[in-house]
């Protein structure tokens, strides 16, 4: 039941964007009630309206001023981080949706930090991403393209899964139970040796500076410049250079640079696949193989909202004042 609300509130959504095209739609959901905002601030004030728990928030394509605090426990859909081309039709595309400015996860006023917020098919890399004031549990960031992820206060059994993401920084802030999961990042660096970080099935696409403890276990990724952190344990990775003599390498392959593997540089681009060359010549420590299209959540730009293939907007309103919207879409599922 759960599922289906969420799906229809989706449908809702994308129903009142095709209403009004020229304006950027925030739907609320919250148990068995549904509202609907328009315009610019549409996010910000679907967000003050949810409750401090349980609110979904669907945003439409477009482009949406922030929230410049996140103290709710609340869960964000987007159209994608990217333009999506529909795969029958490649001249039509869904756009992406945009949060211009930055984001703030923060404790509430009364001290309390907001638990299991989850985000997806959101693009927020106008300014930087920060966990800050409070303990932060739960946050979970599927399909989102991120500037700089600055960690400013302890943060537990969270996850960031295919993601684009220039950097997660630490700040000398302890990560419990970090896991990043099939994502293209430039580098993460300064999380203290308390920390337990996994990243698996990962491209980190410059050099990775590290913490000079090294809490990182790596697994199943490719890595385009020399590791330079002291520590950390390397399991099933391509390397393109040598791993420092303070880190283990176990079953790893080295000097192998990004036009060997994947027949491209490193630029991120949308058109670029990052599909490895020689698949089954690199198969990681779970069987599968290395890199972003591994393990148990292959690369995937297309986040779990409908996506509609077909639209029909009437150009006149019925003799009662409705208009008229037919839409065909593609369901997905909803990730958990």
């Amino acid at each position: 039941m759960k599922k289906l609300l969420l799906f229809v509130a989706m449908l809702m959504c994308l129903s009142a964007h095709a209403q009004h095209t020229d304006q950027p739609t925030a739907t609320l959901q919250v148990g068995e009630q549904t509202s609907i905002f328009y315009g610019k601030d549409a996010f910000k004030s679907a967000f003050a309206a949810a409750p401090d728990e349980g609110g979904v928030i669907i945003l439409s394509s477009g482009v949406f001023e922030t929230v410049s605090d996140i103290n709710k426990s609340v869960s964000i859909y987007g159209a994608g981080f990217e333009n999506d081309t529909i795969s029958h039709d490649p001249l039509a595309v869904v756009p992406y949706t945009k949060i211009t400015g930055g984001f703030n996860i923060v404790a509430n006023s009364d001290g309390v930090a907001p638990a299991n917020i989850y985000l997806e098919g959101l693009c927020i890399n106008d300014d930087d991403f920060k966990i800050k004031k409070g303990s932060i549990e739960g946050l979970k960031i599927v399909k989102c393209s991120l500037r700089y992820v600055r960690v400013e206060d302890v943060i537990k059994n969270s996850f960031l899964r295919q993601c684009h993401i220039y950097a997660i920084k630490g700040n000398s802030k302890i990560a419990e139970n970090l896991r990043v999961e099939n994502c293209w990042i430039a580098y993460i660096d300064q999380f203290p040796s308390e920390s337990t970080i996994s990243v698996d099935h990962c491209i980190m696409s410059f050099i990775y500076f590290g913490s000079p403890a090294g809490p990182y276990n790596f697994s199943n990724c490719y890595f385009a410049d020399r590791p330079t952190a002291n520590g950390g344990v390397y399991y099933n990775c391509i390397i393109n250079g040598d791993l420092p003599h303070t880190a283990t390498g176990v079953n790893c392959w080295y000097r192998l640079s990004p036009e060997q593997i994947f027949g491209t540089n490193m630029e991120y681009q949308p058109h670029k696949t990052w599909k490895l060359l020689d698949p089954a010549s690199y198969v990681g420590n779970d069987g599968t193989e290395v890199g972003l299209y591994g393990g148990n959540y292959p690369w995937n730009k297309i986040p779990s909202t409908p996506r509609i293939t077909e639209s029909k907007v009437d150009v006149r309103t019925s003799t009662d004042g409705h208009l008229k919207v037919t839409l065909k879409a593609e369901a997905r599922p909803v990730t958990e």
